[in-house]
C-alpha cells in the first residue's frame, strides 16, 4: 500500500469516522482504497459511473455503491444530501476533508 494511503486509513481508524466517507472511483486506486477501508472495518460509499465499475468492486457489507454518471452539479447535490465528512476525489493527490 502506498504510504499516503496507509496513513489515510490509519487516520480514519483513529478518528472512527464511519459512513461519512465517499470515494469517486473510476480507477484502480479508487477500488484499492475501497478494499483497504472495508478490510479495516470502515464503512463508506463508492460512486462509480458505469455498471462495469460496479462489477469490479468486491461486495462487502460496509460498502455502499452508487452507480450512475454525475456531472459536477449532480456530485455537489449528492454530497449535500449525504453530508459526507471525508471525500476522496482525486486519489493521485490524496483525500480531502470537508
Amino acid at each position: 500500500m502506498e504510504s499516503w494511503l496507509q496513513s489515510e486509513v490509519i487516520t480514519l481508524k483513529e478518528t472512527r469516522i464511519s459512513n461519512d466517507i465517499i470515494i469517486f472511483a473510476g480507477t484502480t486506486e479508487g477500488r484499492t482504497l475501497s478494499e483497504y477501508l472495508a478490510a479495516a472495518g470502515i464503512a463508506h460509499t463508492v460512486c462509480v459511473a458505469t455498471e462495469y465499475g460496479e462489477l469490479v468492486l468486491k461486495e462487502h457489507p460496509l460498502v455502499t455503491v452508487h452507480r450512475g454518471r454525475m456531472d459536477e452539479e449532480a456530485m455537489r447535490e449528492y454530497l449535500k444530501q449525504k453530508a459526507f465528512a471525508y471525500k476522496c476525489i482525486n486519489l493521485s493527490k490524496s483525500c480531502i476533508t470537508a
